[in-house]
């Protein structure tokens, strides 16, 4: 339900309203993003241990950010 409700929400923002929160809501997102890309990251490096094939951590974090900042940037970029 939330990536329908933010879409929503950006295509009714005011240009206005959205440049006074600019800051706010890259914190947000950068934020959120490496939260998101961190946890990822953690997940993936320790469930490929339990495969033939475990990955090293600096694949696993490219792989958790490259999947994580897909969300935010949508949103900002339909903002």
């Amino acid at each position: 339900m939330v990536p329908p409700i933010m879409f929503q929400a950006g295509f009714n923002c005011k240009a206005q309203m959205f440049f006074r929160n600019f800051l706010t809501i890259n914190a947000y997102a950068i934020f959120a993003t490496i939260i998101a890309g961190t946890t990822f990251a953690l997940m993936f490096y320790y469930g490929s241990k339990e495969t033939h094939y475990p990955f090293e951590f600096l694949t696993s974090l490219e792989f958790g950010f490259f999947i994580s900042a897909i969300d935010p940037v949508a949103t900002i970029s339909i903002f």
